[in-house]
């Protein structure tokens, strides 16, 4: 996934329910009918982009993924972006078996 964290209080659900993760648990909510906590493989800062950030949660979806993808693009603000779904082993965890990270710094004066 990616987004662009301007006016997200970063990754890390916090208690003014405005971080990325708390956008993608109600969407999973509405979409599952129940509540899913999902893993990211990392977390970002007030205001913070990212490309290729990865979530993962558990949950039984008996559709195939492209399903799930299509259902994650509608109801979140344009600058969440669900880019791709997969099923993965039950051993995979986004943070735990994520091979490396990248992270790029911007510095404007």
């Amino acid at each position: 996934m990616a987004y662009d964290g301007t006016h997200f209080s970063g990754w890390q659900s916090q208690p003014d329910d405005n971080a990325v993760q708390d956008f993608l648990e109600r969407r999973l909510a509405e979409v599952f009918k129940a509540p899913v906590a999902i893993q990211g493989s990392g977390r970002t800062d007030s205001g913070v982009h990212a490309r290729g950030q990865v979530f993962h949660f558990d949950a039984h979806w008996p559709h195939a993924p492209a399903k799930l993808l299509a259902a994650m693009r509608i109801g979140l603000p344009p600058t969440i972006q669900v880019q791709s779904a997969r099923r993965v082993p039950a051993a995979f965890h986004a943070r735990f078996s994520a091979k490396g990270k990248i992270y790029h710094y911007e510095i404007y004066h």
